[in-house]
């Protein structure tokens, strides 16, 4: 399998900033989850992953 392995902390570009997260889970075949009260389907294969990723919020005041 090639990308992320689980535990990854990765980044991305997002809006004007950066996100960042880690990978918690890696799917290599079809999976839906049930995000936010949403049902979200990825279609992963061996070669092409899916990942779960846990996002790092910061709180501002």
């Amino acid at each position: 399998m090639t990308g992320y392995d689980e535990g990854t902390k990765i980044e991305w570009d997002w809006g004007d900033g950066t996100a960042t997260g880690t990978i918690v889970a890696c799917y290599t075949q079809k999976r839906t989850l049930k995000i936010d009260g949403n049902s979200i389907t990825r279609d992963a294969s061996e070669g092409c992953p899916s990942y779960k990723i846990e996002r790092l919020v910061a709180e501002y005041a």
